[in-house]
């Protein structure tokens, strides 16, 4: 799917989410200090969320071994955003997305994911 315009939304929910840090391999670093990468990702439909039938939750590849991947829940969405509305109507299918991961629990806070691309 091609959007008509740049995508910049943060994931939402993911203190829901837990996830450990170490399974990335964040190789770059940005101009806070703290580690980055981005990663394949899918936005699936979650149309059985009692919340919201159009509710797309972010799923991570993560490397595993240079065999395989980990598939990693994250988070959400933003139900407000562009990319929230521009999908809606794909509720049946996932959607290939690139996610960054910034490591802002290197430095005590919640760890970021935002999708840069699709």
């Amino acid at each position: 799917m091609k959007f008509t315009k740049c995508i910049n939304d943060k994931v939402v929910g993911s203190t829901f989410y837990p996830v450990d840090i170490a399974k990335f391999n964040l190789s770059n670093v940005d101009t806070d200090g703290i580690h980055i990468g981005t990663f394949d990702a899918w936005l699936y439909p979650e149309t059985d969320n009692k919340y919201d039938v159009h509710a797309k939750s972010v799923l991570l590849f993560i490397p595993v071994n240079g065999t395989s991947n980990e598939v990693i829940k994250v988070g959400y969405v933003k139900k407000d955003s562009y990319l929230y509305r521009a999908i809606k109507v794909c509720t049946h299918k996932p959607v290939n997305v690139k996610v960054t991961v910034k490591a802002w629990s290197e430095i005590g806070l919640n760890n970021s994911f935002t999708i840069t691309e699709g």
